[in-house]
């Protein structure tokens, strides 16, 4: 498999889900991962996906549901094209939700999401409405509105797994459980400088124990992680015309501008500024 970056998502712990709506599309990410649930739908476009290594073409409307660390990309013809591509949490929808006989079937969609599931085009055609119509939705409709939409994947006939990959291990709960601790202490502390000691203090932790511990778990050192979110943070507040990029930079925990741009351009391969003016449209709920 070619090398894998790891993305970063702008989805915030306390949100739902995003929607990433782009016309013209240009697909000039490589082979990556995240952390969450992906569901893309591209329209007018060709060319062959990468999922985990399994290369397929695609064309000229594709609809693909991606786990939590599943390596993807598309590489192809989009000069005409639009893609929406909806991210949301592994925890999106509780366990004890699911595990009721109505939710069966999402259960049993987001298990074999670690493979990729390729849909059906009359699926596609089926669900494509309702994707477009959720980027303008808003509150809670939106979300009963992505409910409906896994529902009708969930029960489609002729999906196809994309891949044979697994998908990494699940952490126990008690380990889950501290690992959402220490995320839930950097969303609150992103303004201002974070050590890694306070952190592995939060755990009663030796700070050797803590980064052994957080890289197993996360896949990415602690320090990586750290820059990962707030970037991520920043992704969210540059889509805010109200804030200039050094008020963006202050707000993410960046010692000055100068660090915020350099940092900013070695995740994204482009200044604030430019990704400012990439035009993406995002919406948060």
């Amino acid at each position: 498999m070619d090398s894998v970056i790891r993305e970063v998502s702008p989805l915030a712990n306390d949100d739902f889900f995003l929607v990433c709506h782009v016309k013209q599309y240009m697909a000039d990410e490589p082979l990556h991962t995240h952390d969450n649930f992906e569901l893309n739908l591209i329209i007018n476009g060709n060319g062959k996906r990468n999922i985990a290594g399994s290369v397929s073409p695609f064309g000229p409307i594709e609809l693909v549901l991606v786990g939590p660390d599943t390596p993807h990309t598309w590489q192809g013809e989009f000069s005409n094209s639009e893609i929406i591509k909806i991210q949301f949490h592994s925890d999106f929808l509780e366990e004890q939700f699911l595990s009721r006989s109505a939710a069966i079937p999402i259960k049993e969609l987001l298990q074999k999401a670690s493979k990729g599931i390729s849909f059906s085009q009359s699926t596609t055609e089926n669900v494509k409405d309702k994707l477009l119509l959720l980027t303008k939705q808003q509150g809670f409709d939106s979300i009963l509105s992505l409910y409906s939409v896994l529902y009708d994947l969930a029960v489609s006939r002729n999906m196809v797994l994309t891949s044979g990959f697994e998908g990494e291990p699940k952490c126990d709960e008690e380990k889950t459980r501290k690992i959402s601790k220490v995320e839930q202490y950097l969303e609150d502390n992103l303004q201002r400088n974070i050590k890694i000691e306070e952190v592995a203090n939060l755990l009663n932790m030796s700070e050797s124990a803590f980064s052994h511990f957080f890289k197993k778990y996360r896949r990415i050192s602690f320090t990586e992680y750290l820059t990962s979110i707030r970037v991520g943070r920043a992704i969210r507040l540059l889509h805010d015309s109200e804030h200039s990029i050094s008020e963006v930079s202050r707000k993410c925990g960046f010692s000055n501008l100068s660090n915020f741009n350099r940092v900013f351009k070695s995740v994204q391969a482009c200044t604030p500024t430019e990704y400012k003016n990439k035009g993406l449209n995002y919406t948060f709920f």
